[in-house]
Formats: C-alpha cells, structure tokens, sequence
C-alpha cells in the first residue's frame, strides 16, 4: 500500500487560569515516520531506520478525545505490542491499526521507564482532518 506524504500540524494551545500566557505546542506530522492516533490524542513515531516507537506526542488529558481521557499514556512511551503483536516499526503499527475497522479494540503494551503496562481504547472512525486545534481559556474546558 502506498500512502501519500503530506506534512500535517498539531497545535495545541493551552493557558491556565493563574497565567494569562498561552502555550503553543507545534508538531509536523510525517506519515512515514508518524502514525496519528486521534482516538487517544498521540502519535506514534519512529526515527528512519529505529526498531522504536514512542509516543512524541500526547495532548493533556483533559482536551483528549472522550472516553480515552483517563488512559495513562505520556510523551516518550514506547509501544511494545498491539493486540498482541510485536511493533519493531512505525509501518507495523500502521498496518495493524489500518487493519482494524470502527469499534475494534486496540490494545497497546507499552513501557515507561521499566514499567510495563496495558491500555486498550476502541478505534474511531477514519477522519479526513489533517490535524487537531485545541484551544484552553481560562476558566473552563477547550474553548471555553
């Protein structure tokens, strides 16, 4: 399967209600060292050549796409296994993820630090979007 590269951007921008500052996180997505996971707000990525996929980016937990919101997932996990297979690749995981259809149950092995845990989600459905925009205010929710 041929895929076509496109950059795409995540922007998330954040401020809190003790700071009137906002926090601007920008990330380029490269599908072919990147895989988007909207359902749990990550990407999974992997330098060219690396036998290690991490997590490069995880949107906080209270602007993650409901009901993954309480998944414990962070910046710089690695994937070890989904529904278990072993992922030695971004292509890998991108093959099996792809092959799951609206509903599937994803379980992903992940490892941080020298923990070793599960987290499983059910897989949303395929989306056209490019990317996500998130916006915190003070005082409330995104957007609000």
């Amino acid at each position: 399967m041929r895929y076509l590269v496109l950059p795409l951007t995540l922007a998330v921008l954040c401020s809190s209600s003790t700071l009137d500052a906002q926090q601007v996180m920008q990330r380029s997505f490269d599908p072919t060292t990147s895989l988007m996971m909207m359902e749990i707000g990550a990407i999974a990525e992997s330098e060219e050549g690396s036998d290690d996929v991490t997590f490069g980016t995880v949107l906080p937990q209270d602007v993650r796409p409901e009901p993954n919101r309480s998944l414990d997932l962070r910046q710089g996990d690695a994937v070890l296994m989904m529904n278990g297979e072993r992922i030695r690749s971004i292509s890998k995981l991108r093959e099996l993820y792809d092959g799951l259809t609206e509903g599937d149950e994803v379980k992903l092995a992940l490892k941080r630090d020298e923990r070793r845990f599960l987290v499983a989600f059910a897989k949303g459905s395929a989306d056209t979007d490019s990317g996500v925009f998130v916006s915190r205010r003070p005082g409330g929710g995104p957007g609000g």
